[in-house]
């Protein structure tokens, strides 16, 4: 994890907490003590939104059908509370913030970010995410994905890296 010691920390779509946890306890390694200061979660809460025309899935995948059962409207849906549970047991200052990207950001104060997970898996609020977090990094920050083999996330990072190295 990033070592710089100005921004904050990100994460966009968090399931059950998992990632965020995982992500805490590797930046703790480096910083002992720490609980979460600055480690902002961004979730609906109510899972997947509604797949859109750029998520379409191409049939002739090897991961086609593992795609067709999981991108639907409300999969990965997990109450705030559970969360909350999962990650403030070790973490009790990381913020989680509610609601649908890109709303959610609007209630944001300015802030400059070191690292961003982007783990929404469609396009629209991956491409929402990538321009609310790019102008925001400090100099030397980094995004990051897992979602490259989604078909939506995959054409939101090359079309917004296209857009971005013109």
């Amino acid at each position: 994890l990033v070592h710089r010691e100005s921004g904050d920390i990100a994460e966009c779509g968090c399931a059950k907490g998992l990632s965020v946890v995982e992500l805490c306890l590797a930046f703790q390694q480096h910083h002992p003590g720490w609980q979460g200061t600055g480690f902002h979660v961004f979730d609906s809460f109510a899972g997947l939104s509604v797949p859109g025309e750029k998520d379409a899935i191409d049939w002739s995948s090897d991961d086609a059908e593992h795609l067709s059962l999981n991108m639907r409207s409300g999969q990965y849906a997990f109450p705030l509370d559970l969360v909350q549970g999962n990650v403030h047991r070790l973490f009790p200052q990381v913020e989680l913030h509610a609601g649908w990207i890109p709303q959610v950001f609007s209630a944001q104060p300015e802030r400059v970010y070191r690292f961003v997970h982007i783990d929404v898996d469609l396009y629209q609020p991956t491409i929402d995410s990538l321009d609310y977090f790019f102008p925001r990094l400090t100099e030397g920050g980094i995004v990051i994905t897992d979602d490259y083999s989604w078909p939506g996330a995959r054409k939101a990072f090359d079309e917004f890296s296209l857009r971005n190295t013109l």
